[in-house]
């Protein structure tokens, strides 16, 4: 038995002391420790994927907005009522024509909220993270023919690996007729 643990302790220690030296613990510390925020954000970002799943979390809508983000521009964008009172839908006016929403985000958690809902084979709402004047898919949600998404179904995007580390600039995109993005008091991200 003492044979295996020198052997473990032989085998094990070197990488987790390598780790600790080189990269300040951040694989096995809490990553909110501000030292290591930069480091941490890079190495993070490293091993993620560009483009995330479209993971429906649950249907409720958010009430108030804790994201602080500004509208840059809205390029063919319709404005309606929607169905849920306090709330607004953002869709194409032309539904042969993408809308498109810049918006500047100042990130403030790790995770944003918004509503995107849409219907049919041709809707589609993308999200990507401008930088240099050049857009990366991060987000992708696809219609399905004849069938809604539920109105308050929230989609996460993780915005620690977007933009700078303080802020993003995000393109929302919608694209088919049923395409939308609900919105509340001017607040599209949550």
């Amino acid at each position: 038995m003492l044979s295996f643990i020198r052997t473990a302790l032989a085998y094990w220690a070197p990488p987790v002391l390598a780790n600790f030296l080189l990269f300040g613990g951040v694989l096995i510390t809490h990553y909110d420790i501000p030292s290591l925020k930069g480091r941490q954000r890079a190495i993070v970002c490293a091993f993620r994927e560009t483009r995330q799943e479209a993971a429906y979390e649950h249907e409720k809508l958010i009430p108030k907005s804790g994201q602080r983000h500004t509208l840059q521009s809205a390029g063919g964008v319709r404005e309606e009522k929607a169905e849920i009172p306090g709330w607004t839908k953002y869709a194409p006016q032309n539904p042969n024509v993408p809308a498109e929403i810049v918006l500047s985000l100042e990130k403030t958690s790790d995770q944003i909220v918004f509503f995107p809902r849409l219907s049919g084979a041709d809707a589609c709402v993308t999200v990507e993270d401008v930088k240099d004047g050049e857009g990366t898919t991060v987000f992708e949600l696809r219609g399905a023919p004849d069938v809604w998404t539920p109105i308050g179904a929230q989609y996460r995007l993780d915005v620690r690996c977007l933009g700078g580390p303080g802020a993003a600039v995000l393109k929302i995109t919608l694209r088919g007729r049923w395409a939308q993005l609900w919105v509340r008091d001017d607040n599209i991200l949550f």
